[in-house]
């Protein structure tokens, strides 16, 4: 999602290190709150969740990949990884005051929290894809959302898990 936005390589690359790093801080956020109780409560309705809840992880999770050697600017993109578009989320920011590649993780994150992505068919990525354009200005950023409708394909997603690569 974020070839074609005029990121550079670096910037791809220390994206995708932010993005597996994104919830770095989880066990120790569970070990503050002295609980190993379901990280999402009892709410399966993402509409009914209390993103505010993710601030202190998030928090730490920028605190910790500050200590790493990226060697682009990474500010922000795991601190802001639970902001919804319409100011719902952890810091209560909107989508006109977070960046593209927070945004573009929270789409995936939550995505990935939502749906089996391991065995995806042509209907679950439909499904996926409704989704995500209903949720868009909402939960998840515009551009972002829209993002996400032009460049990928089903086909595109079974190409990368049969293929194991980002390129198909």
């Amino acid at each position: 999602m974020t070839e074609g936005l005029g990121f550079s390589e670096e910037q791809q690359v220390d994206f995708v290190a932010c993005a597996l790093l994104h919830d770095n801080a989880v066990a120790e956020y569970l070990n503050e709150k002295n609980t190993v109780q379901n990280f999402l409560g009892q709410s399966e309705n993402i509409q009914a969740f209390d993103f505010t809840q993710f601030a202190r992880h998030a928090y730490l999770g920028e605190r910790n990949a500050e200590l790493l050697p990226f060697r682009t600017d990474v500010k922000n993109i795991i601190l802001w990884h639970h902001e919804n578009a319409d100011g719902s989320g952890a810091f209560g920011l909107t989508q006109n005051q977070t960046n593209m590649r927070s945004e573009i993780l929270h789409l995936a994150d939550t995505v990935d929290l939502l749906f089996n992505l391991k065995a995806i068919s042509s209907d679950d990525f439909d499904h996926i894809s409704e989704f995500i354009q209903q949720e868009s200005g909402r939960l998840f950023s515009d551009r972002s959302a829209a993002r996400f409708l032009e460049t990928l394909s089903f086909t595109d997603i079974r190409c990368m898990q049969e293929k194991g690569r980002r390129r198909c």
